[in-house]
């Protein structure tokens, strides 16, 4: 390939560095399509032996490729990925693909469709691996990064990629064993014995009680009894901008709190947003609990620092509160808590 042509085509894989997929990195940032494509790609390198008959080559040109769509549209997680979205990527990557000089445009056509159709035992393994990357990199990341749906995708992903091979059959259901361990484990960090609450991410399901608590809330101090825009919107203004916002859950499966935060734009630090108690259970604790979860998250994410809005000085609950757990006025009605590692 000329020098400029490959400078030009390598610049376009380069968006792909940037461009940020659904899923965390175990040390709590959001992982790029290029470290997918990379670690993916490495998988199948490893299976060479699993799997003399194919050519495994092919399958680790399959991974390095299959994802440069993305460079055109960003990264869109495939339980939210629609046909319309599958057929304006495909159409921007060929576009791309056919304006390469040959013989890489007609080898990358060749592969895609192939890819596409799956019928070949390269293109069922590199699917397979393109599935499995994605659940081992879910099973690495903190619990705390993970949407309502992913428990039960973790454990139901990528299997019918796996029913051609005895070998990814099992390699799938030790990917399982890891999901369980972790969802386990996380609900015993999750659920404090004798406590009779549970901290969770936020669940649709509990969207009109979460709801009604905050009006609740707000009335009992005296607020009046307004819903903010982004609390009829969680998933959409939180979850699906890589932020979170948690619940907390009594008991009786209903809402006795909330809280979640937003990343501040060009900073590594971020803003605590809707933390509400409902008002017959403050002073118990779960407060507390409730921000320590959300400051531990924002570690983990690599967070350097947590700020608040915290209203006027008649909202004087909030103004004693967070003091008490590190946190200093650096400006007016504003406070802030620098996060250690």
């Amino acid at each position: 390939m000329e020098p400029r042509k490959l400078l030009d085509a390598l610049a376009v894989a380069d968006r792909l560095k940037d461009t940020t997929r659904h899923c965390y990195t175990a040390g709590g940032r959001h992982e790029s399509v290029a470290e997918h494509c990379w670690r993916a790609a490495l998988m199948a390198y490893f299976l060479r032996d699993e799997f003399p008959e194919a050519d495994m080559d092919k399958v680790i040109k399959m991974l390095l490729i299959h994802d440069l769509g993305e460079a055109f549209t960003g990264d869109i997680p495939a339980f939210r990925k629609t046909k319309a979205n599958e057929e304006n990527e495909e159409k921007l990557l060929y576009r791309w693909v056919a304006a390469l000089p040959q013989p890489y445009a007609g080898e990358m056509r060749a592969l895609y469709e192939e890819m596409a159709a799956r019928e070949t035992i390269e293109a069922k393994i590199y699917k397979a691996i393109d599935n499995f990357e994605a659940v081992i990199q879910h099973n690495e990341s903190p619990l705390s990064t993970w949407i309502p749906e992913e428990y039960e995708l973790n454990r139901t992903y990528g299997w019918d990629k796996a029913e051609f091979s005895p070998y990814l059959t099992a390699l799938r259901q030790e990917m399982l064993e890891d999901t369980e361990k972790k969802i386990a484990e996380g609900k015993k960090n999750t659920e404090p014995s004798g406590k009779g609450y549970r901290i969770i991410p936020y669940e649709e399901k509990y969207r009109d009680d979460m709801i009604c608590m905050v009006l609740e809330a707000k009335d009992a101090i005296g607020r009046p009894p307004h819903l903010n825009d982004d609390l009829l919107d969680v998933r959409g203004c939180y979850l699906d901008k890589g932020d979170m916002f948690w619940l907390v859950i009594d008991e009786d499966d209903r809402v006795i709190g909330c809280g979640g935060y937003i990343s501040l734009p060009g900073t590594s630090e971020a803003k605590l947003r809707r933390l509400y108690i409902k008002a017959d259970k403050k002073r118990q604790g779960i407060g507390t609990a409730l921000l320590e979860t959300a400051e531990k998250h924002l570690q983990e994410q690599g967070k350097t620092a947590a700020q608040i809005h915290l209203g006027g000085r008649e909202y004087f609950e909030s103004h004693c509160f967070y003091p008490k757990h590190g946190y200093t006025e650096f400006a007016p009605d504003w406070m802030k808590k620098e996060l250690q590692k």
